[in-house]
């Protein structure tokens, strides 16, 4: 298999599709070394799922040999990765309708808490659908129909993937994202950008259309332009909106943030406080002192019960020096989590559905001796029902207060979590926001949360007490409003593009026509002999090096005729040179006639022509062209009755060849070579030349 001789087009597409199968490559990499930047190209960014990756690889690959080996064998290759890519397509839709996951090969990265990709995103799928049916469609290269088809999907998967960039560098995540659906990673965006503008490339419309689209380029770069324009001008006014909405609310959650964490603090720190003045009371170390004298008494007779529970303590009991309970007033509480946030006397935050802190309060005689402890839970519920009110509110806001143990988050509920839960406290090797803001950093901020979701979260420490809280809200729901804003635009910014396109329509198309209408004729004018209309030297010499290229194809030979008319000076002397152009033209006129559609004549000057016959099988078939030509001539001409010249003859030179090597510069002197054969063989007649019989009778030689 030998490589294709291509226009820059094709390597430059070639080049492109390069670039997604590196992207594709650097992220199955990524979770083969659990190296994580690889599959996201920006920290903590979403990662491209090894299903893309794999989709993007084969397709790329598909595309690069397809450019460099077009033949039967990759066409087939590509139709076949097209139905592939299509199918994948319409299975991660499936996911997304049924909830499924058949495509994210969960297995394969489920124990690194590093590379969690999730589903591939919804547009990711759509891509995929417009991709497999770009190359499809690409493959039928002869349909004009198909051609358009495929052109519409391209510009729809360009669209789409840019956007998926352009939320990157602008920060817009709504432009990739479709609702609630996961975000289109950065390197899965890249990599269709790459694959449209390399399918683009590799684009072949038909020579109507081709005509047609060169007719147009005018129009099309200006209304590209145009659209351009007042796309730049909505993305710029969303951009300021978007950074008016992120201030504020910057602003309002640092406030709460700081606001909140100071409530909890106070009121932590005041039923601490409570406890150890209820632990101060003399009536439980009396207690506890003759009990240490004597095992057998009866705590609860010297104890006030109906004091014991006042003022919000839902539980009192001692405990001995081993912690060993001995008097107990009210029920203990049964906690799903216990985090010490108080030492000396040591206090726990606990939640049993709701927050409690407990207290352990030791009690000491006259000679410093331990007698044991006096243990409180008091119920905190002006706390409760704040982190209540903070988590019930339609939305995604949230209030999350942790605490660390190693590497964990010990987390109370909050919106996305009824119940105490323990986090893994990093995402990507990075610590998650509350964990540093129990390291004690305070800030707002827009980061990423253990759902791997984009939030916006004012962030701290809850005082001394170890604690880390974040108030936060998810960016999409923070976007929603831009989100409709944008969408509801969009009517009115299409209207603006119809409506401008239209105007430059109108406006420009008289200027444009005449343009087009010039450039056309002034191409015609050098490409074409002014006198007969046939090809001129210029386009015989392209014409002759394209069909010499074309012998790389097949077993087929080309033929090059070189002709002039005999006794054409005679012609010219005795009736002038008027009847002389009258002559050229009829002249030409009958060679055209004699000839196919698809071969070439040319006036190469003066009373000089040359024809090119391609596709012929031999010899034979060259000279019954020749033979044509002659009794074509045959034909009386009445301007020529009254003179020396009665009819017009002419000789011919004829070369043929099937050599795909041969020099143009050869093969018309091989022509030119016979044409004097003939005219030294007396005129009106032909001489034939087959070079590859030549070449191979002085090779033997």
């Amino acid at each position: 298999m030998k490589l294709n001789q291509f226009s820059q087009a094709h390597y430059t597409s070639a080049i492109a599709a390069t670039f997604a199968i590196l992207l594709s490559v650097l992220a199955l990499l990524g979770y083969a070394a659990n190296f994580p930047i690889l599959t996201s190209l920006i920290n903590g960014q979403q990662q491209m799922v090894i299903s893309t990756a794999i989709g993007i690889l084969l397709a790329a690959i598909t595309v690069v040999i397809h450019n460099l080996y077009p033949n039967s064998y990759s066409k087939r290759m590509l139709r076949s990765i097209a139905c592939l890519l299509i199918l994948t397509g319409v299975l991660a839709l499936l996911e997304f309708k049924l909830d499924t996951n058949w495509l994210d090969f969960n297995a394969l990265h489920q124990n690194s808490f590093k590379l969690n990709p999730g589903r591939m995103a919804f547009n990711t799928a759509i891509c995929f659908i417009l991709l497999g049916a770009a190359m499809s469609f690409g493959s039928y290269t002869k349909l004009k129909h198909s051609y358009y088809a495929g052109t519409l999907c391209l510009i729809l998967l360009g669209i789409l993937s840019a956007f998926g960039v352009l939320s990157f560098v602008t920060n817009f995540e709504f432009l990739s994202t479709f609702g609630r659906y996961n975000r289109m990673a950065l390197p899965t965006a890249l990599s269709f950008l790459a694959l449209s503008i390399a399918l683009g490339l590799e684009q072949k419309p038909a020579k109507d259309q081709q005509s047609e689209l060169s007719a147009s380029k005018l129009y099309l770069t200006l209304e590209l332009l145009l659209i351009l324009i007042i796309a730049f001008v909505a993305l710029v006014s969303f951009a300021f909106s978007q950074q008016r909405v992120e201030v504020l609310m910057a602003a309002q959650l640092e406030k709460i943030g700081l606001q909140s964490r100071d409530y909890f603090e106070t009121a932590f720190t005041l039923h601490h406080e409570a406890a150890i003045l209820k632990a101060d009371k003399t009536e439980f170390s009396g207690a506890l002192s003759q009990y240490k004298h004597n095992h057998e008494l009866n705590l609860p007779v010297h104890l006030s019960e109906t004091d014991a529970l006042k003022t919000g303590f839902s539980m009192l009991s001692l405990e001995n020096p081993q912690h060993v309970e001995i008097y107990r007033n009210g029920q203990q509480a049964t906690p799903q989590r216990s985090i010490q946030i108080f030492s000396n006397p040591a206090s726990y935050l606990i939640w049993d559905n709701g927050y409690l802190l407990r207290t352990s309060v030791p009690k000491y005689d006259e000679k410093g001796h331990l007698l044991g402890y006096v243990v409180t839970e008091q119920l905190m519920e002006e706390i409760t029902r704040f982190h209540k009110n903070m988590i019930s509110k339609p939305g995604t806001s949230d209030l999350v207060l942790c605490g660390l143990e190693k590497n964990y988050q010990i987390c109370y509920p909050f919106r996305w979590s009824s119940k105490p839960t323990k986090f893994y406290g990093y995402l990507d090797g990075k610590a998650l926001p509350v964990t540093r803001a129990a390291w004690g950093e305070a800030k707002t901020a827009i980061v990423f949360d253990y759902r791997r979701e984009r939030v916006m979260a004012s962030i701290g420490p809850v005082g001394e007490t170890g604690l880390g809280m974040a108030i936060k809200i998810d960016m999409y729901e923070l976007y929603e409003p831009i989100r409709n804003q944008f969408y509801s635009s969009l009517p009115a910014f299409v209207l603006l593009i119809v409506f401008s396109l239209a105007l430059v329509r109108i406006k420009l198309k008289p200027l444009i026509d005449d343009i087009e209408h010039s450039r056309k004729k002034l191409t015609k004018l050098s490409l074409q002999d002014t006198l007969t209309g046939i090809a001129n030297r210029t386009l015989f010499n392209d014409r002759l090096q394209v069909a010499i290229s074309k012998l790389a194809r097949g077993n087929k030979k080309i033929a090059l005729i070189y002709l002039d008319i005999d006794l054409f000076k005679k012609i010219n002397d005795f009736y002038g040179h008027v009847v002389g152009d009258q002559v050229l033209i009829w002249f030409s006129t009958k060679l055209r006639e004699s000839v196919r559609q698809s071969d070439t004549v040319a006036r190469i000057g003066g009373d000089e022509f040359s024809i090119i016959i391609e596709d012929i099988n031999d010899s034979s078939d060259a000279a019954k062209i020749a033979n044509l030509i002659l009794e074509k001539l045959n034909e009386p001409l009445d301007i020529l009755e009254n003179g020396p010249v009665k009819k017009i003859t002419a000789s011919l030179g004829v070369a043929v060849t099937s050599n795909k090597s041969i020099l143009t510069e050869s093969l018309i002197g091989y022509a030119d070579q016979a044409l004097y054969r003939a005219k030294q063989a007396g005129r009106n007649t032909f001489d034939l030349v087959d070079i590859d019989d030549v070449n191979n009778t002085n090779a033997a030689i």
